[in-house]
C-alpha cells in the first residue's frame, strides 16, 4: 500500500475513535465490514454488526465516557497496529487501560478484523 492509503488508514482509526466520544454506534458500525470480527482477546470474540453493536453498548451507558489516546501507530499493508491508552471515566472513577489493538482492513478500507489485547486486571475485570 502506498503513502496515501497509509494516511487514509490512520485517519480511519482517528475517525473511528472520535465516533466513540460522540457515542454514535451507527457511525462506528459504518467503519466495519458486515462480517467483521471484533475480538477482546482475553475475553470474547464478536462477529458481524449485530454482535459488535451489542458488545460496544458497554461504552454508551449513562455516566460513562471513553477517550482513546494513541501512543504509537504502525501500518503495514492492510494492517494497523495501535498502541493506545483507553481512558474510561464512570461516575467520577477514572481508569486508564493500556491496550494494543490490531486492525485489518478490507480493500474498500473498512475494518474486517479488530483485536484488542489488554490486561483484565488493569481494566477492572475479574
Amino acid at each position: 500500500m502506498g503513502a496515501k492509503v497509509e494516511v487514509s488508514l490512520e485517519s480511519k482509526i482517528a475517525h473511528l475513535f472520535a465516533a466513540f466520544a460522540r457515542k454514535d454506534i451507527a457511525e462506528i458500525l459504518s467503519y466495519f465490514e458486515p462480517t467483521a470480527v471484533y475480538h477482546k482477546v482475553p475475553m470474547a470474540r464478536f462477529e458481524g454488526h449485530e454482535q459488535i453493536a451489542e458488545t460496544l453498548q458497554e461504552f454508551f451507558v449513562d455516566g460513562l465516557t471513553v477517550e482513546f489516546h494513541i501512543m504509537n501507530i504502525a501500518i503495514r499493508n492492510n494492517q494497523v497496529m495501535v498502541e493506545r491508552v483507553t481512558r474510561v471515566t464512570h461516575d467520577g472513577l477514572v481508569r486508564d487501560i493500556p491496550i494494543m489493538g490490531i486492525f485489518e482492513f478490507s480493500s474498500d478500507l473498512r475494518i474486517c478484523a479488530w483485536r484488542d489485547y489488554f490486561d483484565r486486571g488493569q481494566a477492572g475485570i475479574a
